[in-house]
């Protein structure tokens, strides 16, 4: 009996391990995660400004070697 809860206490010690370790690395890839949508906002944003430089559709002029 004595060695059966030893067992279970080893289990239960690894698995609070693996628990803290899972979500140690959730927390992280929520960082990254938080990291990545902000760079991709920024790059819409630099999209959107270069969009308005462009002209639109029909507004071009006649290619250059004319």
């Amino acid at each position: 009996m004595e060695q059966r809860v030893t067992d279970l206490e080893t289990k239960l010690a690894f698995l609070d391990d693996l628990i803290t370790s899972l979500n140690d690395t959730i927390y992280q890839q929520d960082r990254r995660i938080e990291k990545l949508e902000s760079q991709l906002d920024n790059l819409r944003e630099q999209l959107d400004s270069v969009r308005e430089l462009l002209p639109e559709d029909g507004e071009e002029g006649p290619p250059p070697h004319y």
